[in-house]
């Protein structure tokens, strides 16, 4: 094992999110491997699996002094990492929790959404890192945002009053940005979904995923809702938080989050308009949540911490989803 402070690491999955989004002209890191390789004091990132040569010589060229390996049982054969990131396709990967808890335990995982296709599969995964004693991060990526994080902790400073109700605008495909609606909501919420209702959207099906409008409420008595409203190339991801005393609008595109009092109407007696927007949060350009969320994982990986998303959390997103919808598309 590493020292108490640096850490070796391994990607299962060379892939998109494993290793390749990076090689897309994108303004920032956006995948496993380039976090780690983002982070030289904090890991050394020795290995990567893949049955895929092409995804093996890619992620060789990456990082020359790592192993590659076409098997996980490879792997684990010839290093045990203090850290893992699993990054396969959904499908199987209560085999490859299950592969590594015969080999050894690790200090920490990360595993890529959704966990499993099941929620047996999902509860297995949990039920082995807890028996194991390692914990286990699961990278809705955006609950380790600053800029999500800065919202939160001004909703619950009580400056915008008490939350009414949470919508978030997205693009199609349920399973692949749906479940990133479905958890943003229950995190900016901090409550259990007690009834949620959809309607399919057929003109934005694509990929063999559908697509579906949502309404929801809490059991805190707040409503929510997931409003459809594009196909895969467009970027759209918008949180439209109304309050008590006004309205907070998250922009993922702008990096920004705004806040728009509610004043005194001057039209209306009786009625109350909202009023300038004032900048609550700029991230960074460059700033990447991949980075955020392995300097997470090393955190993790030292001393017991509480997560902003962790197995339980994305087990409920993922049962939501399924209890709606239906498995996730068997082409994963």
């Amino acid at each position: 094992m590493a020292s108490a402070q640096y850490l070796s690491a391994a990607v299962i999955g060379l892939g998109q999110v494993g290793s390749r989004f990076d090689e897309e002209p994108r303004e920032k890191i956006w995948s496993h491997a380039g976090a780690y390789i983002a982070l030289p004091d904090a890991f050394k990132l020795i290995a990567g699996v893949d049955p895929v040569d092409e995804n093996r010589v890619k992620f060789q060229n990456r990082v020359p002094n790592a192993r590659t390996f076409g098997t996980l049982t490879d792997m684990l054969q010839a290093c045990r990492p203090d850290v893992l990131s699993i990054c396969t396709p959904p499908k199987g990967r209560k085999d490859i929790f299950e592969t590594i808890f015969r080999h050894y335990a690790p200090r920490a995982i990360v595993c890529e959404k959704p966990l499993e296709l099941s929620d047996a599969a999902r509860q297995k995964i949990i039920s082995l890192c807890d028996a194991h004693n390692v914990p286990l991060m699961v990278n809705y990526n955006r609950r380790y945002a600053p800029l999500y994080q800065s919202v939160k902790k001004f909703l619950k400073d009580g400056t915008a009053g008490d939350v009414m109700s949470i919508t978030l605008t997205l693009p199609n495909r349920i399973w692949s940005m749906g479940t990133h609606g479905i958890n943003m909501m229950l995190y900016m919420a901090g409550s259990p979904i007690t009834d949620i209702r959809s309607l399919a959207n057929p003109a934005l099906h694509e990929e063999g995923e559908p697509a579906f409008d949502v309404i929801c409420s809490f059991n805190n008595g707040m409503s929510g809702r997931l409003a459809c409203a594009g196909m895969k190339e467009h970027l759209i991801f918008e949180t439209d938080i109304f309050c008590t005393k006004g309205r907070v609008q998250i922009s993922d595109q702008k990096g920004e989050a705004h806040f728009t009092p509610f004043q005194t109407s001057s039209r209306y007696v009786g009625y109350k308009e909202l009023g300038i927007p004032e900048l609550l949060f700029r991230q960074e350009t460059n700033e990447s949540t991949f980075v955020t969320l392995i300097h997470h994982l090393h955190a993790l990986a030292l001393k017991p911490m509480p997560l902003p998303n962790d197995g339980m959390e994305a087990m409920e997103s993922e049962n939501i989803i399924n209890a709606l919808m239906g498995p996730y598309p068997a082409k994963a």
